[in-house]
C-alpha cells in the first residue's frame, strides 16, 4: 500500500510538472551569402556601383514560441534592424528587408520572421555579431509556476553559412 501511494505521488508530480512546463522558445539568426539572383535585384546607388556580390550578406531571423493554453506571454521583439546596422560605423549597411509576425494573445504560439540584406564589406563575422550584441528580445510569461522572463541577445543567436 505504501508503495502504491509513493507511485501515485510520483505520477501526480510528473503530471503537474508537465502541465506547468516552460514554453518552448526557438531563436535563430543565419547570415548567408547572396545568390546571384538576389544580387542582381539589389538597387545600388552610384557610390556602390562597383560593389560585388561578396560585399553583401543576407540575414534571416526566426523566432518561435509555443506554450500551454493557460500561459500568458509578453514579447518585446527587436525590430530596429536598419538603425543598428547603419549606426555601427556610419556606413549605409541596411539595404532592405521584410518581416512577418503572428502574435495573437488568444493563441498558444507566437512567431516572428525577418529577412534582410546588408552591405558587409569590411566586416568580419565577429564584427557582425558585435553589431547585434545590444539587440535584445525579452520574453515574459505567466503560468501555474508564476511569472518568469528570459532575455535573448541577437548577436548570440547568429550563425554563418
Amino acid at each position: 500500500m505504501k508503495r502504491l501511494i509513493i507511485i501515485l505521488i510520483g505520477i501526480c508530480s510528473i503530471l503537474t510538472a508537465c502541465n506547468n512546463a516552460e514554453p518552448e522558445i526557438t531563436i535563430g539568426t543565419v547570415i548567408s551569402n547572396l545568390t546571384e539572383e538576389d544580387f542582381n535585384t539589389l538597387g545600388r546607388p552610384v557610390e556602390y556601383s562597383e560593389s560585388k556580390k561578396e560585399d553583401f550578406k543576407k540575414l534571416t531571423f526566426n523566432f518561435y514560441m509555443e506554450h500551454k493554453s493557460d500561459t500568458e506571454r509578453k514579447i518585446e521583439m527587436f525590430d530596429n534592424w536598419s538603425g543598428v546596422l547603419d549606426n555601427h560605423d556610419q556606413i549605409k549597411r541596411y539595404w532592405g528587408g521584410k518581416g512577418t509576425s503572428q502574435d495573437n494573445s488568444e493563441e498558444s504560439f507566437a512567431e516572428y520572421q525577418y529577412e534582410l540584406t546588408f552591405y558587409s564589406k569590411g566586416l568580419s563575422e565577429e564584427d557582425i555579431k558585435e553589431i547585434f550584441n545590444e539587440s535584445e528580445i525579452v520574453v515574459e510569461w505567466t503560468n501555474g509556476d508564476g511569472s518568469q522572463s528570459e532575455t535573448f541577445i541577437i548577436g548570440d543567436t547568429i550563425t554563418f553559412e
